[in-house]
């Protein structure tokens, strides 16, 4: 299998993930929809909180294996 047949396979997984969240997003409420795009804002705050913290762990020389 070639890197274009690997690509075309890719992309067509995503699309049907977008096809599955459209068709799940179609039968929502505006208020489950207000939801789901807070709880999907909360995880990018954390997502980035979490990458900061591992950031400043870094620059002081710490890692998980020093509390050992």
């Amino acid at each position: 299998m070639g890197l274009s047949n690997f690509f075309r396979r890719f992309s067509k997984r995503e699309d049907g993930d977008v096809l599955e969240q459209a068709e799940e997003e179609s039968h929502m409420s505006s208020y489950d929809r207000a939801v789901d795009q807070e709880d999907y804002e909360a995880h990018k705050v954390d997502a980035y909180t979490d990458w900061r913290l591992r950031g400043s762990e870094a620059e002081r020389g710490e890692s998980d294996f020093d509390s050992l």
